[in-house]
């Protein structure tokens, strides 16, 4: 039975249209030289700008819909934790509910007795 080694794939004229500059990755330079220079340096700069540029955008807006969601899945979690028995995983669970809902979660919580613990 034969194997077939790495150093024989990699010779292979048929990754030659894929790799692009095959020297690059055996120099050190990691996934750039299959990349390419200009795309690694693309991907390194978007990669620095941070949250902080992504969230800077979002305006008036966006910073009342990231309340409103904080603030829902706050009590959401709390709903959660004190309606099914101090559960953990249930508080969790509606605080994930009111990130993404958060209207909709905070008035089902007061529709349901908010914090009260769920009748058997």
């Amino acid at each position: 039975m034969s194997y077939i080694s790495m150093n024989d794939i990699m010779s292979s004229s048929l990754l030659a249209p894929l790799e692009g500059d095959r020297q690059g990755y055996s120099s050190g330079r990691g996934w750039q030289g299959f990349a390419g220079e200009d795309q690694a340096k693309i991907s390194s700069n978007d990669a620095s700008d941070g949250l902080g540029d992504l969230m800077g955008d979002a305006g008036v807006g966006g910073t009342i819909l990231g309340l409103t969601a904080l603030a829902s899945s706050g009590l959401g979690f709390y709903h959660g934790y004190r309606r099914n028995g101090d559960s953990f995983g249930w508080g969790l669970f509606w605080a994930f509910m009111g990130g993404i809902f958060p209207v909709i979660v905070p008035a089902y919580a007061f529709a349901q007795g908010f914090g009260q613990p769920a009748r058997a």
